[in-house]
């Protein structure tokens, strides 16, 4: 394991101090299980597939309608 350092809002850090208390975690660790749930692949289980890709936005269109972009005006 490499140690690093990161920038984090105090009131980001204080919630992270606070779920700690409640989960027993530690600040580090739920700080690596966070990083890997949100951005690495995660390790392949039987049967699970992961996850398609990160979206948080609104959907402007639907995979059938993949093409669309195509169309003529």
């Amino acid at each position: 394991m490499t140690k690093t350092q990161v920038y984090i809002e105090e009131a980001d850090l204080a919630a992270l101090h606070q779920l700690s208390e409640r989960t027993g975690k530690s600040v580090a660790a739920l700080i690596r299980e966070a990083i890997r749930s949100t951005w690495l692949q995660p390790r392949p289980e039987a049967g699970h597939q992961g996850p398609v890709s990160l979206w948080n936005g609104p959907l402007r269109r639907t995979s059938s309608e993949h093409d669309s972009i195509y169309d003529e005006p």
